[in-house]
């Protein structure tokens, strides 16, 4: 008697999982249906954790020490194209610049910075990660004044697929308009798009930070071998 299970994809990460299990006697019958129930319910798992999946605003406190903060290439650098500590930089419009000319320190800058000397229309930086995270976030100063609202957005994705977006709004820190944009997602995302908002005439980022956390596929592993585990288990007890 053979028991197979085949192709059951994971529709997001593109993890497949393809087993076959033979059973050679009725008396392993039991032993086979308990091993697959625990190969499902880690499937199952992965599976729900993306399907309940939400995004979160994160504050500065939420990171240790940034991960870039372009100190680490010479002023002018331009950001389009450029890798910095596995995070890769790409721009629909070649924009920005390392620069120590921005607004100065703030709350959430300290020079040198990424500075984009226009805000051009239909300008977006994507950010590549090295590896999937959960969270990100960077600070940021606009060439405007006082308050400005819903002036940067932060998209996510996992590959293709886009997971959502949060919008943040800045406040003068001290003086030019700016903050810190942090988002959560209980989703992994290995990218993520910034769009400022056009009512501002430059802008300057910094100090990005993220949060790993283990490949979807990595959780599914664990589970399988977990399981693996306590039918070994089972087995020298029967």
């Amino acid at each position: 008697m053979c028991i197979k299970l085949l192709n059951a994809a994971h529709s997001q990460s593109g993890t497949e999982f393809q087993f076959s299990i033979e059973v050679k006697s009725m008396k392993n019958f039991r032993r086979a249906k308990l091993m697959i129930t625990s190969m499902m319910a880690a499937f199952a798992l992965v599976l729900s954790m993306e399907s309940k999946a939400t995004l979160i605003t994160l504050s500065q406190a939420s990171f240790a020490s940034p991960d870039v903060t372009f100190s680490e290439v010479p002023i002018g650098t331009a950001l389009n194209g450029l890798t910095i500590n596995g995070f890769t930089f790409s721009e629909t419009i070649s924009n920005t610049f390392v620069s120590n000319i921005g607004p100065g320190n703030t709350s959430n800058i300290t020079q040198p910075s990424a500075l984009g000397n226009d805000n051009p229309v239909g300008e977006i930086i994507t950010i590549a990660m090295p590896s999937l995270m959960s969270e990100f976030g960077f600070g940021y100063a606009l060439l405007a004044v006082g308050t400005v609202l819903d002036d940067v957005t932060i998209t996510l994705f996992n590959g293709a697929i886009d997971l959502g977006s949060l919008t943040y709004s800045a406040s003068p820190d001290p003086s030019f308009p700016g903050g810190f944009a942090g988002i959560g997602s209980t989703n992994a995302f290995d990218s993520a798009e910034i769009v400022f908002s056009s009512s501002a005439a430059a802008f300057d980022f910094d100090n990005i930070s993220a949060n790993a956390v283990p490949e979807p596929a990595t959780f599914a592993l664990l589970s399988l071998g977990l399981a693996g585990l306590g039918f070994g288990k089972r087995r020298k007890q029967i």
